[in-house]
């Protein structure tokens, strides 16, 4: 992935010139590198985290940093955080174990290991569509309610209530499209309670944390010994009281930088996993998973080429989310480590100006465009709901206004064009957004069924951006 890295502002000149003296003074040693990356990282906002960093068997750098408030407790290696989107990795690393020992199959169905489960429209789903985000389904199961109470039994399962589910939302035909979702997690985490025959802590407990004497990772179980984030309300700090667990198997895991880098260790090498399995997690040149909570902001990053290992954890949201990414681009470059650019694919985009009055959808996407150009999400919103099918799209939806935002985040933005998809599937009329220098957003339109002038759903397909508090 490939990063654009901004001028630095006036107030980080001097570090940014210890920074380059260090970069290229070769008697500069690596950890010190890393430090004035680090320094200059935490001159530009508050923070609060610890950070890790290895290269094959050489530690680089493993202390707490801070700045901000003097609310904010220094933050130790074993310290237990909620971990959000990192919870992924156990997850995913739990159904691999499992397929080393013969207990699931990739390509079986969710609807093979539970066979209660009664969302006919989901239980097809393969258990490979669902770990590689082409499970067709929607990012939540109730984007409204993210953070209530789970419906579990009285053993601490949730798999039969997702059983109970007449039906869960999609956003695609399985297998169709990646596409970011939380809620393909909650399915695998059904699956690993059936096949485990346990809750979802006794079978991580079991699967990964047992054997790499991870002590200080779970889920429910010790919840309450778990580090508080902060929130920043009424122009102070405070901690944060709300309990994440309630974001199961796709982010409601709890973990220590030092639990987590014995993770890092046993993926980077032999026993652990299946040599299928670790191929199967290593299809990219390097596995980097963000995690964003309300008072929280991660980031776990495994080299495999390099051996390279970088954690980072913080108990407060940062401002900028985008600070991340860059500190650790900044890490690999003094590290001698570049990324491996990936495959654009090509496409043929119209000129906007061929869009058509005639065509309903193209004279819909017209009228779409200056709205999205003024940042209005009522205005964009109002539009679509006008080009559609009834109940299609829900005004409360946060994608209104994080389409509003790219004004704000991507000032110089451009239309390049559009284009009709057909002959696969989903098919439509999609629009292509140059963001900035290396990304670019699609947004696809798929017609109804029932009526193919009229929109039926969008789809968002971010290329080398953030997006929503993702990265793609």
């Amino acid at each position: 992935m490939s990063i654009e890295k901004p001028n630095a502002p006036r107030a980080l000149w001097p570090l940014m010139s210890i920074f380059l003296w260090l970069l290229f003074s070769g008697c500069a040693t690596k950890e010190a590198k890393i430090q004035a990356s680090l320094d200059a990282y935490t001159e530009q906002g508050a923070c609060n985290g610890y950070l890790y960093i290895s290269e094959a068997t050489e530690l680089l750098y493993d202390s707490a940093f801070q700045k901000g408030s003097e609310n904010f407790t220094r933050l130790s290696k074993d310290d237990r955080l909620a971990l959000a989107s990192l919870s992924k990795l156990f997850t995913e690393v739990a159904i691999l174990r499992m397929v080393d020992a013969q207990l699931i199959e990739l390509d079986a169905k969710v609807i093979d290991y539970r066979p209660g489960f009664k969302a006919t429209n989901a239980g097809q789903i393969t258990i490979r569509q669902l770990l590689e985000m082409r499970s067709g389904l929607d990012r939540e199961l109730n984007a409204e309610h993210q953070f209530q109470a789970l419906s579990l039994d009285s053993n601490g399962l949730l798999g039969p209530y997702l059983d109970s589910l007449e039906s869960l939302p999609m956003r695609a035909e399985p297998g169709a499209k990646e596409e970011y979702s939380n809620l393909t997690y909650w399915l695998l985490g059904a699956v690993l309670e059936a096949v485990g025959q346990a809750n979802l802590d006794q079978v991580l407990e079991q699967w990964i944390f047992e054997g790499l004497e991870m002590h200080s990772s779970g889920w429910r179980e010790g919840i309450s010994s778990i580090t508080k984030g902060y929130l920043f309300k009424r122009e102070q700090w405070s901690q944060d009281p709300q309990d994440y667990s309630c974001r199961y198997a796709s982010g409601g895991l709890y973990s220590s930088v030092a639990d987590l880098a014995k993770l890092a260790k046993a993926l980077h090498g032999d026993q652990f996993l299946s040599a299928e399995s670790k191929a199967f997690l290593q299809k990219q040149d390097a596995l980097s998973i963000y995690g964003s909570l309300p008072s929280s902001s991660h980031l776990i990053l495994l080299d495999w080429q390099a051996e390279l290992t970088i954690i980072m954890l913080q108990n407060l949201a940062l401002e900028d989310l985008n600070r991340i990414p860059q500190f650790v681009a900044e890490c690999r470059d003094v590290l001698d480590l570049t990324s491996a650019e990936r495959p654009k694919r090509k496409v043929v985009l119209n000129s906007l100006e061929s869009l058509a009055d005639t065509v309903p959808l193209e004279s819909a996407l017209k009228e779409w465009l200056i709205a999205l150009k003024k940042g209005n999400p009522k205005e964009l919103f109002q539009i679509l709901a006008k080009h559609s099918e009834e109940g299609s799209f829900n005004s409360d939806d946060p994608t209104w206004q994080a389409l509003a935002e790219l004004n704000r985040d991507y000032p110089d933005w451009k239309a390049l064009g559009y284009r009709w998809i057909k002959g696969e599937e989903p098919g439509g009329l999609e629009l292509w957004l140059q963001m900035n220098a290396d990304s670019k957003m699609a947004l696809l339109w798929i017609p109804s069924e029932t009526n193919p002038n009229r929109i039926g759903n969008l789809f968002i397909r971010p290329d080398d951006m953030e997006w929503m508090g993702e990265k793609y």
